[in-house]
């Protein structure tokens, strides 16, 4: 607990007694002694006022002045003058327990250090290094979904033809080296199901080119994505990333059926082949 603290709280959970002074303060003095602080907070700084009281019982006017200390049994230390001027209290001067001009101001300035004038979160403030482990469930991450990566043989079911996983490379072993195949045939189509966020996406397919490859349509949910796709190259491509489509609309989080369909193939090429690694969707909107 430090005495510029942002938050001080009214109370220790009851009404803190108004009391008076049991001796003088001087002026600048760091320390006071009050008759009773039951109900004051004691685990932040307290914000309060003073005052002088006249023979009548009345304040008199002219000496109230606002502070904040830090209670410990019947003893406020750490005086800090937020408003008024500071003078000479004699012992029965009131001292109040009130959420001063100061007591408000602090708690503004502690909320824009994490929030915008509108109340809305700053950016950059959530951040990995200040969220507990085992905290984020697979919902709250599925919220933050701007990326999705399919891995080509994670897929659900084969609709037509054969298909087949194989290992690309064995010398760099990752995922991305397995990649799924068809056996080459027209009208050869692969299903994914997966949960997409709401959101607007563009859609993309990691793969390769080669002589032997045809032309794919994308599907989701069983309409037609984009335009067809031609994977034939004259000469071997062994990465190639294409947009399949743009401006995928999805109105409401649910899950989805992706599919990939052999529709035909360029003149060039010798085959209705495929070979993907992946699917991608990137979240834009």
């Amino acid at each position: 607990m430090a005495i510029t603290d942002k938050f001080m709280h009214a109370s220790s959970g009851t009404r803190p007694e108004p009391t008076t002074l049991t001796g003088s303060k001087a002026v600048g003095a760091s320390t006071l002694t009050a008759d009773d602080l039951t109900g004051w907070a004691t685990d932040t700084p307290t914000p309060f006022v003073l005052y002088q009281i006249d023979g009548s019982g009345n304040e008199v006017d002219g000496t109230r002045s606002d502070w904040v200390g830090i209670v410990s049994g019947n003893t406020i230390t750490q005086l800090t003058l937020t408003a008024g001027t500071d003078d000479i209290y004699p012992a029965g001067s009131a001292v109040i327990a009130a959420p001063t001009a100061e007591w408000g101001d602090r708690v503004v300035d502690g909320l824009l250090v994490t929030h915008n004038q509108d109340g809305s979160l700053k950016d950059n403030i959530v951040t990995t290094a200040k969220v507990n482990n085992s905290t984020v469930t697979p919902p709250k991450l599925s919220d933050m979904d701007w990326f999705k990566y399919i891995p080509a043989p994670a897929y659900s079911s084969t609709v037509s033809g054969t298909w087949n996983v194989v290992v690309f490379n064995t010398v760099n072993f990752n995922p991305a080296t397995y990649v799924l195949r068809n056996n080459g045939a027209l009208n050869d189509e692969v299903s994914y199901k997966f949960v997409l966020q709401a959101g607007t996406y563009t859609v993309s397919l990691y793969a390769d080119r080669d002589v032997n490859r045809g032309i794919v349509q994308a599907k989701v949910d069983g309409v037609n994505i984009g335009s067809t796709l031609d994977m034939y190259a004259g000469t071997r491509v062994t990465t190639s990333y294409d947009v399949l489509a743009t401006g995928l609309s999805v109105p409401t989080s649910k899950l989805i059926t992706f599919n990939l369909k052999m529709t035909g193939k360029n003149a060039s090429s010798s085959g209705y082949n495929i070979s993907h690694y992946a699917i991608l969707f990137r979240r834009t909107a």
